[in-house]
């Protein structure tokens, strides 16, 4: 049976019926930034919530709208949220959410899209790409350029998500189960890695299922320099000339967004 998870975690306690919420999918020793490095330097009264996603197996048969039922339902009775900050993939899911907790509270949270990122094959084979650029020292060169070529060929060639995120999940564990395993990790602990990377694929895929419209007109884009297809998630862009990794580190992106928290 998979391990139950709490659908939040909280980075900053402020004021309880004040709350901002940052979308995004936790996984500790990612090379980006992340709201837990963004938060502290943010200037406010409120309490900020970043989402949880399932347990590894918990996520089984949920599409896209159940992740946003499972973070709403679990939100405080009485508590206004001021705003609804999203991370790459993030972005999407935090834009149908923002349009979810308008029509519960009447109006719509600030909404600030960070670098948002619609999900498409090529977007899930890149996440592929860089977690296995992470078995280096446990696979071969050859063994890296395999999965990853046969990875890339599997998104040319399919377009349905649901499919390209098995085939990649099956590949990422034949890979990843061979370099585990040489190494000397038993069984339990390389099934506990590689759940970890469904879990994410699962998360990519349930990104394309949401079917909450986002209203545009209420975000703004905050984005680096790396280009993103997002961009028209926002009526409003905030360029910043920063690496895409460091986009949630730096002092001057949370004073634009402490502004912008400060407008509601």
């Amino acid at each position: 049976m998979a391990e139950h998870t709490t659908p939040w975690r909280v980075l900053h306690s402020g004021d309880p019926t004040d709350l901002v919420l940052a979308v995004d999918f936790f996984a500790p020793g990612r090379a980006e930034a992340a709201f837990g490095d963004l938060v502290p330097m943010l200037d406010g009264p409120y309490s900020v919530w970043e989402t949880v996603q399932p347990a590894p197996g918990e996520e089984t048969g949920m599409r896209g709208d159940d992740y946003l039922d499972r973070w709403i339902e679990a939100l405080p009775v009485g508590a206004v949220v001021r705003g609804v900050l999203g991370f790459c993939v993030g972005g999407i899911f935090g834009s149908a959410l923002g349009e979810k907790i308008a029509a519960r509270q009447g109006h719509h949270p600030v909404m600030v899209l960070f670098d948002p990122e619609p999900v498409s094959p090529l977007v899930m084979y890149w996440q592929f790409h860089k977690l296995v650029d992470r078995l280096t020292g446990v696979l071969t060169p050859e063994e890296i350029r395999a999965a990853q070529s046969a990875g890339y060929r599997m998104q040319e060639t399919e377009t349905d998500p649901v499919a390209v995120g098995a085939a990649l999940v099956a590949l990422y564990r034949e890979y990843g189960d061979l370099g585990l395993e040489r190494v000397g990790l038993d069984a339990d602990r390389r099934a506990e890695l590689m759940a970890m990377f469904d879990s994410y694929l699962a998360y990519l895929v349930a990104a394309t299922q949401v079917t909450t419209a986002a209203d545009v007109s209420t975000s703004t884009v905050v984005s680096s320099d790396t280009p993103v297809d997002g961009l028209h998630l926002g009526a409003r862009e905030l360029p910043f000339a920063i690496d895409r990794h460091e986009l949630l580190r730096r002092p001057e992106v949370a004073a634009a967004v402490s502004d912008l928290l400060a407008a509601r």
